[in-house]
Protein backbone atom coordinates (compact mmCIF):
# COMPACT_ATOMS: atom_id res chain seq x y z
CA UNK A 1 0.00 0.00 0.00
CA UNK A 2 1.27 3.75 -0.78
CA UNK A 3 2.29 5.93 2.09
CA UNK A 4 -0.13 8.29 0.55
CA UNK A 5 -3.36 6.36 0.46
CA UNK A 6 -2.44 4.91 4.34
CA UNK A 7 -4.99 6.72 6.91
CA UNK A 8 -3.63 7.95 9.87
CA UNK A 9 -3.66 4.67 12.36
CA UNK A 10 -2.31 2.83 9.30
CA UNK A 11 0.64 5.08 9.22
CA UNK A 12 1.29 5.28 12.92
CA UNK A 13 1.42 1.10 12.98
CA UNK A 14 4.00 1.57 9.85
CA UNK A 15 6.01 3.56 11.67
CA UNK A 16 9.60 1.98 13.28
CA UNK A 17 10.79 3.44 16.30
CA UNK A 18 14.32 2.33 17.59
CA UNK A 19 15.55 2.55 20.88
CA UNK A 20 18.40 4.39 21.19
CA UNK A 21 17.86 5.86 18.06
CA UNK A 22 16.28 9.13 17.36
CA UNK A 23 14.64 8.20 14.20
CA UNK A 24 11.61 7.30 13.14
CA UNK A 25 11.09 6.00 9.19
CA UNK A 26 7.82 4.52 7.74
CA UNK A 27 8.54 0.72 6.85
CA UNK A 28 9.12 0.18 3.17
CA UNK A 29 10.69 3.71 2.42
CA UNK A 30 14.20 4.23 1.98
CA UNK A 31 14.00 8.11 3.56
CA UNK A 32 14.88 8.37 7.37
CA UNK A 33 13.38 11.24 9.01
CA UNK A 34 15.51 12.80 11.88
CA UNK A 35 14.06 14.33 15.26
CA UNK A 36 15.11 17.53 16.54
CA UNK A 37 17.74 16.09 19.07
CA UNK A 38 19.76 14.44 16.31
CA UNK A 39 20.04 18.21 14.80
CA UNK A 40 20.43 19.98 17.89
CA UNK A 41 23.39 17.15 18.82
CA UNK A 42 24.78 17.36 14.92
CA UNK A 43 24.55 20.89 15.31
CA UNK A 44 26.22 21.47 18.64
CA UNK A 45 29.29 19.59 17.36
CA UNK A 46 29.31 21.64 14.44
CA UNK A 47 29.30 24.93 16.52
CA UNK A 48 31.86 23.20 19.11
CA UNK A 49 34.26 22.34 16.30
CA UNK A 50 34.14 25.94 14.58
CA UNK A 51 34.66 27.32 18.09
CA UNK A 52 37.82 25.17 18.90
CA UNK A 53 38.86 25.95 15.56
CA UNK A 54 38.90 29.40 15.63
CA UNK A 55 40.26 29.49 19.09
CA UNK A 56 43.15 27.16 18.07
CA UNK A 57 44.18 29.82 14.65
CA UNK A 58 44.36 32.60 17.43
CA UNK A 59 46.13 31.18 19.95
CA UNK A 60 48.53 30.27 17.12
CA UNK A 61 48.58 34.11 15.79
CA UNK A 62 49.58 35.08 19.38
CA UNK A 63 52.05 32.40 20.29
CA UNK A 64 53.83 33.52 16.59
CA UNK A 65 53.72 37.24 18.10
CA UNK A 66 55.49 36.50 21.49
CA UNK A 67 58.08 34.56 19.29
CA UNK A 68 58.85 37.69 17.54
CA UNK A 69 61.71 39.31 19.21
CA UNK A 70 60.13 42.83 18.57
CA UNK A 71 56.84 42.64 19.70
CA UNK A 72 56.52 44.25 23.24
CA UNK A 73 56.19 41.31 25.81
CA UNK A 74 53.47 43.62 27.61
CA UNK A 75 51.43 43.91 23.88
CA UNK A 76 51.82 39.98 24.16
CA UNK A 77 50.95 39.81 27.52
CA UNK A 78 47.22 42.48 27.39
CA UNK A 79 46.76 40.13 23.90
CA UNK A 80 46.46 37.24 25.28
CA UNK A 81 44.89 38.51 28.70
CA UNK A 82 42.24 40.21 26.35
CA UNK A 83 41.71 37.34 24.03
CA UNK A 84 40.91 34.94 27.05
CA UNK A 85 38.58 37.21 28.82
CA UNK A 86 36.53 38.10 25.21
CA UNK A 87 36.55 34.71 24.29
CA UNK A 88 34.06 32.94 26.71
CA UNK A 89 31.72 35.56 25.65
CA UNK A 90 32.59 35.39 21.31
CA UNK A 91 31.89 31.50 21.50
CA UNK A 92 28.60 31.37 23.88
CA UNK A 93 27.22 33.86 21.35
CA UNK A 94 28.10 32.17 17.72
CA UNK A 95 26.48 29.42 19.94
CA UNK A 96 23.07 30.76 20.46
CA UNK A 97 23.16 32.89 17.57
CA UNK A 98 23.36 29.22 15.25
CA UNK A 99 21.22 27.80 17.22
CA UNK A 100 18.55 30.81 16.79
CA UNK A 101 19.35 29.93 13.11
CA UNK A 102 18.36 26.26 13.35
CA UNK A 103 14.98 27.03 15.20
CA UNK A 104 13.74 28.42 12.07
CA UNK A 105 10.45 26.58 10.63
CA UNK A 106 11.29 24.40 7.43
CA UNK A 107 9.38 24.87 4.35
CA UNK A 108 5.94 24.33 3.84
CA UNK A 109 5.17 21.30 2.23
CA UNK A 110 3.51 22.40 -1.10
CA UNK A 111 2.08 18.93 -2.04
CA UNK A 112 -1.16 19.48 0.72
CA UNK A 113 -1.91 23.62 0.18
CA UNK A 114 -4.10 23.10 -2.75
CA UNK A 115 -2.65 25.78 -4.46
CA UNK A 116 -0.18 23.66 -6.85
CA UNK A 117 1.52 26.03 -9.29
CA UNK A 118 0.39 29.04 -7.84
CA UNK A 119 1.56 28.46 -4.71
CA UNK A 120 5.12 27.30 -5.75
CA UNK A 121 5.31 30.27 -8.27
CA UNK A 122 4.68 32.72 -5.48
CA UNK A 123 6.64 31.32 -2.77
CA UNK A 124 9.63 31.39 -5.50
CA UNK A 125 8.95 34.86 -6.49
CA UNK A 126 8.87 35.48 -2.67
CA UNK A 127 11.61 34.14 -1.54
CA UNK A 128 13.88 34.82 -4.55
CA UNK A 129 13.12 38.68 -4.18
CA UNK A 130 13.01 39.06 -0.28
CA UNK A 131 14.06 36.67 1.51
CA UNK A 132 14.29 36.53 5.48
CA UNK A 133 17.35 34.38 5.93
CA UNK A 134 19.52 35.45 3.17
CA UNK A 135 22.07 38.99 2.29
CA UNK A 136 21.10 41.12 -0.26
CA UNK A 137 24.05 40.00 -2.20
CA UNK A 138 22.38 36.30 -2.53
CA UNK A 139 19.60 38.69 -3.80
CA UNK A 140 21.42 39.75 -6.28
CA UNK A 141 23.05 36.53 -7.36
CA UNK A 142 19.58 34.59 -8.42
CA UNK A 143 18.21 34.80 -11.90
CA UNK A 144 14.47 35.46 -10.71
CA UNK A 145 15.04 38.19 -8.98
CA UNK A 146 17.46 39.52 -11.73
CA UNK A 147 15.39 39.12 -14.60
CA UNK A 148 12.05 40.59 -12.49
CA UNK A 149 14.50 43.73 -11.94
CA UNK A 150 15.79 44.08 -15.31
CA UNK A 151 11.34 44.09 -16.56
CA UNK A 152 10.43 46.40 -13.84
CA UNK A 153 13.04 49.28 -14.13
CA UNK A 154 12.38 49.09 -18.00
CA UNK A 155 11.06 52.87 -18.71
CA UNK A 156 8.04 51.10 -21.04
CA UNK A 157 4.69 50.68 -19.25
CA UNK A 158 3.80 47.64 -20.95
CA UNK A 159 7.23 46.04 -19.60
CA UNK A 160 7.82 47.53 -16.25
CA UNK A 161 3.83 47.23 -15.13
CA UNK A 162 3.03 43.69 -14.91
CA UNK A 163 6.20 42.58 -12.96
CA UNK A 164 4.69 44.68 -10.38
CA UNK A 165 1.14 43.61 -10.67
CA UNK A 166 2.73 40.02 -10.41
CA UNK A 167 4.35 41.06 -7.06
CA UNK A 168 0.81 42.86 -5.73
CA UNK A 169 -0.74 39.41 -6.89
CA UNK A 170 1.34 37.31 -4.39
CA UNK A 171 2.26 39.19 -1.82
CA UNK A 172 0.20 38.89 1.73
CA UNK A 173 -2.52 41.76 1.45
CA UNK A 174 -2.85 41.09 5.78
CA UNK A 175 1.14 41.77 6.22
CA UNK A 176 1.61 45.45 6.52
CA UNK A 177 4.96 45.40 5.73
CA UNK A 178 4.55 43.79 2.47
CA UNK A 179 2.23 46.07 1.84
CA UNK A 180 4.53 49.24 2.90
CA UNK A 181 7.25 47.78 1.25
CA UNK A 182 5.54 47.29 -2.25
CA UNK A 183 4.05 51.00 -2.01
CA UNK A 184 7.59 52.27 -1.36
CA UNK A 185 8.80 49.91 -4.73
CA UNK A 186 6.21 51.57 -6.63
CA UNK A 187 6.66 54.94 -5.88
CA UNK A 188 10.50 54.51 -6.46
CA UNK A 189 9.62 53.68 -10.06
Amino acid sequence: MRWEAMSGQQKKNSLVFLPGVAFAAPVGLKSLRPISRTRDVVLEGTIETTNSQIAKFVERMIEDLEEDPWMPPLFTRGLRRGWGGVWPAVADASRQAAKRLSDWPSAPELDGCGGGLYTWARAKLLYSLRPADKPFMWVAQQPLALAWLGASLCPFYFVSLPPLALLLLFIDKSDEYQLISFIALVKAE
